[in-house]
């Protein structure tokens, strides 16, 4: 399996296709097309930090190299106090120090394993946060459709910002200055978004949020 099939994977598992990710990461739909389709060993490093960023996945994921389950590599794990990236049961730890130990295809097959148990064992506190993160972007979407409407955003940035807010596609901070530049225009725009909500609605979403007295 190559870096082709591996993206082709995460991006069905994500419901995200290749256009999507092509407006998101600034990739060339061709670009992504051809990685796609050759299902080369290799990619361009540049390249593959866009694609992985925008994905929220690390660039390890998509090359399937050992070491990419968990995202910590050993030296930052174990730079990290005993019980630091723990939980308050204390099996986080344990379920680390196990896949540390395993092969890729281990990991993977732990990996899948987990996303078979997922939607039973969801911590109820979770559930709850995502909920509320997924409202709180659907009300700064909203405001942006309202936005695109009045012809403030552009049809291109639209259709980027729906990505991002409604499939979770992220604009990673990256060096080189021209796609800074296009991930700073889109954040721009979603406090715009922000600062145009009534006081009322935008002070509660983010009370909730962050768990503050709404009194």
């Amino acid at each position: 399996m190559g870096v082709g099939i591996r993206l082709k994977n995460i991006l069905d598992e994500k419901n995200i296709t290749l256009k999507d990710l092509s407006l998101i990461s600034g990739v060339s739909l061709n670009t992504l097309y051809g990685i796609t389709k050759r299902d080369n060993d290799t990619i361009k490093s540049d390249i593959l930090t866009k694609i992985a960023g925008s994905l929220n996945v690390p660039p390890q994921y998509i090359l399937g190299l050992d070491g990419y389950a968990p995202q910590w590599t050993d030296e930052e794990l174990e730079s990290f106090p005993d019980g630091f990236i723990d939980t308050k049961d204390g099996l986080l730890n344990e379920i680390l120090k196990i896949s540390r130990n395993l092969t890729t295809e281990g990991r993977i097959k732990c990996l899948d394993f987990l996303k078979s148990i997922e939607n039973k064992n969801l911590d109820s506190n979770f559930i709850s946060e995502e909920k509320k993160y997924h409202e709180w972007d659907m009300t700064r979407l909203k405001e942006i459709s309202k936005m695109h409407d009045e012809g403030i955003v552009s049809d291109l940035d639209y259709q980027k910002l729906n990505l991002m807010l409604s499939k979770k596609l992220y604009i990673p901070y990256l060096e080189d200055d021209e796609y800074e530049k296009e991930g700073q225009k889109l954040r721009d725009y979603i406090r715009k978004a922000e600062e145009r909500l009534t006081p009322e609605i935008r002070d509660n979403k983010i009370a909730s949020l962050f768990n503050d007295d709404l009194d």
